[in-house]
Order: structure tokens, then sequence, then C-alpha cells
């Protein structure tokens, strides 16, 4: 049957403002925040993020895997853990079996996360209210999105990405077997500091008092 509705690919990256408010908003470390952390870090899909056990997690090569069974490619592959995101994901894994969902739920954490649909809708009455609706995919486009801007190599995001089309894709894709593991870890490393200036308080300007009370 033919489609009713035409539908159009989204095009949805969050702004500068956005992405403020929505850090100001997961520092509470709850499972669902730290998990938005991971996907604003990596630009791994939600379902990527949410599947990551303790085995995933390589602390001495910083590297974490996104096992074939649940990566949407029905590939492996290994994106560079950012430095901003070890202490939380080491906390997280310890005393993890290696099978025990990183952000599960459960005795032991023998399940992913699966609550989005609430914690999400709970995540969105701290956003401002001018601001149009985004979505967690929006947050991977977000990701790629700023680091076409910044210069990475479209080899090295896709790559990141877990795309098998574009530059990796057909004949180009079956001569290029370049990894480029190292230039996504610089990538996510400048990423990661525009994350951290977005998450600095704006310093007071000089002759403008404290809103400390006086005593």
């Amino acid at each position: 049957m033919r489609r009713g509705v035409r539908e159009t690919p989204r095009d949805r990256a969050l702004t500068d403002e956005e992405l403020k408010a929505l850090l100001n908003a997961i520092g509470d470390g709850s499972a669902y925040s730290d998990l938005m952390r991971v996907l604003l870090h990596t630009a791994m899909r939600r379902n990527e993020a949410a599947s990551l056990q303790a085995r995933d997690l390589d602390f001495d090569k910083r590297t974490i895997t996104v096992r074939a069974e649940v990566s949407k490619t029905r590939q492996a592959r290994a994106i560079p853990m950012d430095e901003a995101l070890v202490d939380m994901l080491r906390q997280r894994a310890r005393g993890l079996k290696r099978d025990g969902f990183v952000f599960g739920e459960g005795s032991g954490f023998e399940r992913p996360f699966s609550g989005f649909s609430k914690a999400f809708a709970r995540l969105w009455t701290t956003m401002p209210a001018e601001t149009a609706r985004w979505t967690l995919h929006d947050l991977r486009r977000t990701t790629a999105t700023r680091l076409h801007q910044s210069g990475v190599d479209a080899l090295v995001i896709e790559d990141l990405l877990g795309h098998l089309t574009g530059v990796r894709g057909g004949i180009a894709g079956v001569y290029n077997a370049a990894t480029t593991l190292d230039r996504q870890r610089r990538a996510l490393a400048g990423w990661s500091a525009t994350l951290a200036a977005f998450e600095t308080p704006e310093p007071i300007p000089t002759g403008v008092a404290s809103a400390k009370p006086s005593k």
C-alpha cells in the first residue's frame, strides 16, 4: 500500500543554549542522566549505550566495545572512552559481573535500561519553554554535526557512528581498510572540551556584587 504521508529525514541538532540546559539537567548521577552523557560523548545509538555491559569497558585501553549483537549493523566496533566518562563508568561497572548491564535494572543489573519514555518526559520538563522538540537520536546527530563543523574527516565520523554507508560504503569501503580509532579519540577530546565549557558557570562580571547574602 502507498503511504499516506511522506516521511522527511530529521535534521535537528541542538544549539549551544539547548546543550547548556541539557548538561545542567543531567548532573544528578542517575542511570538515565549518566546514559545521556555517554550518548553525548560517544554518539552511540540509544540501544547500544543502554546495552553496555561491564565486559565492554576496557579502562586500560580506554575503549568501549559495541558488541555485534547490539549493533544496528550487526558488526562489532570499538570506540574511544573519553576521559570525561572514565570515572563514572568505572564506578558503575564496579562490582558488576562481566555480563551485568552498566545502566541496568533489576537485581544484579541483569536487564538493560528500558525506561526511556518516562525518563525523557521528566527531562523535558527541565528544558526552556521555547525549546523545539528533539529526540535522543538528535544527540547523535548533534555530535556528528559538531565534529563536521570542527573539521573532522568524514571517514572518522562515519566510523565513530558505526555507518557502513557513505565513505565506508560500496567499492570505496571494500578498498579502504584504514582504522581511525586514534583520530576518533582526538576528535571526541575536542568535543568533550566544548561540552565541559558549556557546563562551566559563566564568571560574574567585574564590579557586579555576588548574589550571596551578607551576614
